[in-house]
């Protein structure tokens, strides 16, 4: 018995780590070439790898809607950054007004990102985002 109530206790500790949760939605306005990355950041270093990253193809998109999902997201605030790579060298393109390809983020900040604007919490599964690329 005292096994049991140890192995629930530990179970109920374990699940509030908060490393269960799902974060999905839609990417809205895919063109039919270029992968599209989806990157979430637990801060504005924008420059490393991401905490969350996916790539995806263009072929899975409907009527240039590309569903994402990612799972066991860890309990935090996080910024969501979104960009189709057009041209196919990997990396979202700087012209001098901004990018050069389609771009977007979850919590929209224009002209520039903010950090502190974009920011969402991941506390349980966050299934409504859309993002849609300009």
């Amino acid at each position: 018995m005292r096994l049991t109530k140890t192995i629930i206790a530990l179970t109920l500790v374990l699940a509030g780590v908060g490393f269960a949760h799902v974060v999905s939605g839609y990417i809205t306005g895919v063109a039919d070439e270029g992968d599209v990355y989806i990157a979430m950041y637990v801060n504005d270093d924008y420059e490393r790898e991401p905490d969350y990253g996916l790539v995806l193809p263009p072929d899975g998109a409907v009527n240039g809607r590309l569903a994402f999902r990612f799972d066991n997201v860890a309990t935090d605030k996080y910024v969501m950054l979104v960009f189709q790579d057009t041209d196919g060298d990997g990396d979202l393109n700087l012209g001098m007004f901004g990018p050069t390809e389609p771009w977007g983020n979850y919590r929209r900040s224009r002209p520039f990102p903010n950090f502190g604007n974009m920011l969402f919490v991941v506390e349980g599964d966050v299934t409504d985002i859309e993002v849609d690329l300009d």
